[in-house]
């Protein structure tokens, strides 16, 4: 049952949302890059769990609760260590970083040497996601507007109802 489960995610599930993704939210011309983003990510969790699995089976300890913690301990560590290894020299993990920093606003000593780095624009989708689409959507409308509004052809329109920030106090009194 969970082979079948499988092979059903991995040859309809997948196929679909990923058709679904690079056709309604994505380029198309992504769509490569982000495969070999997720064959990358698949290689690496097989390879920390073998490498667990094996350092696990070979440990020689007659107590099961000893058994236990030991493997517990590898089962925490190894894989976190692989991933650490791996991952920390990506551009995703720096950008993890910067966000947790932002998010304790500098709380934590060791991520301030990771500051907020000015907007990065590449075209490679391993550090693209919906949300950096978004923000560059946003930017180009911004500066959109801001160009027709020094072009002095339009302006915003001003409020007739308020004159002054006393009338806006007498207003709150009343």
């Amino acid at each position: 049952m969970l082979a079948s489960t499988f092979v059903t995610t991995l040859c309809i599930g997948m196929p679909w949302l990923l058709h679904n993704l690079f056709t309604t939210i994505f380029d198309k011309s992504h769509l490569k890059s982000y495969l070999l983003t997720l064959i990358f990510y698949t290689i690496v969790t097989i390879i920390a769990c073998t490498l667990t699995y094996l350092i696990c089976y070979f440990i020689p300890l007659q107590n099961e609760w000893a058994v236990f913690f030991v493997r517990l301990a590898i089962c925490i560590v190894v894989p976190n260590v692989i991933f650490f290894i791996i991952y920390s020299r990506r551009k995703e993990f720096n950008e993890t970083l910067q966000l947790v920093n932002r998010m304790t606003k500098g709380k934590i000593k060791f991520l301030r040497k990771y500051e907020i780095l000015p907007q990065i624009a590449t075209t490679n989708i391993d550090s693209q996601s919906s949300a950096y689409y978004a923000q560059s959507d946003i930017s180009n409308n911004i500066k959109s507007v801001e160009n027709d509004l020094s072009d002095g052809d339009s302006q915003l329109p001003k409020s007739e109802n308020i004159d002054s920030e006393k009338e806006i106090g007498s207003t709150e009194n009343d």
